[in-house]
């Protein structure tokens, strides 16, 4: 299995939580996790699995990305926090099918399946839904709210500032999602998909697609995936003034 962008902190989230849950319950499977920059500190931690392969990867060098993920079953595509993510993910994609990698599970966000959006990083979400869509025979889309952990990040902004930047109107309604709940439902997906794997490699009469298949009874589907509350802008300014005095 594959993820994209481990050097970043929601990446190295993922790649962390599937370590520890595929060596309890598959403990066969091993993970490639790809990184632009294989200096960054989270790495060090990512190297103490036995199960993680780490790989430096540049995406203006297609040869190298599809040298990484050679022997690779499935992926899961994390977008990078880049301007140019759109491109990055078109040659990452390029990479897979060349290399026959048929499954692919991406991490959009939620507002992505709005084509009359008005955000340019909503937009480039979109186009790179359509790419996985186009270049994959198994994929699955999991649209994600905004996190709970982002809060904390822009929790000094609002400490020091007084103001608390969002892309949205105060009556704007989201139901915040816990990072931990999304590493979860990956989780989910991959160890379904790596039991029905051996499932496949066990049966004679299976063929490369069923090797491939990748979702389950999620194939070719995309879900928006939200936390249980949903609150305004205008409300998470108020709670947070009344919390911090």
């Amino acid at each position: 299995i594959a993820i994209t962008n481990v050097d970043s902190w929601l990446g190295y989230c993922i790649a962390i939580h599937l370590a520890k849950k595929l060596e309890e319950k598959c403990p066969k499977v091993q993970i490639v996790a790809l990184a632009c920059k294989d200096t960054h500190a989270n790495l060090d931690k990512l190297k103490k699995f036995k199960n993680i392969h780490i790989r430096k990867v540049d995406y203006n060098d297609e040869k190298s990305l599809e040298k990484a993920i050679s022997g690779v079953s499935c992926s899961i595509l994390i977008a990078e926090m880049t301007e140019h993510r759109v491109k990055h993910a078109k040659s990452f994609l390029c990479a897979m099918k060349k290399e026959k990698v048929k499954g692919c599970l991406f991490v959009s966000v939620a507002g992505a399946g709005n084509v009359d959006h008005n955000l340019k990083e909503i937009i480039t979400f979109h186009e790179i839904e359509q790419m996985v869509e186009e270049h994959c025979s198994c994929y699955l889309i999991l649209r994600k709210s905004i996190l709970n952990q982002c809060f904390f990040l822009w929790s000094p902004i609002v400490q020091e500032k007084g103001e608390f930047h969002m892309s949205c109107t105060p009556e704007c309604h989201m139901a915040p999602l816990d990072a931990c709940d999304l590493c979860c439902a990956i989780e989910s997906v991959v160890v379904e998909h790596c039991h029905d794997h051996d499932k496949a490699a066990e049966n004679e009469d299976s063929t490369d697609d069923d090797h491939s298949t990748f979702g389950g009874v999620h194939k070719n589907k995309k879900y928006t995936l939200t936390g249980p509350h949903k609150i305004t802008a205008q409300g998470l300014v108020q709670a947070m003034s009344e919390e911090t005095g």
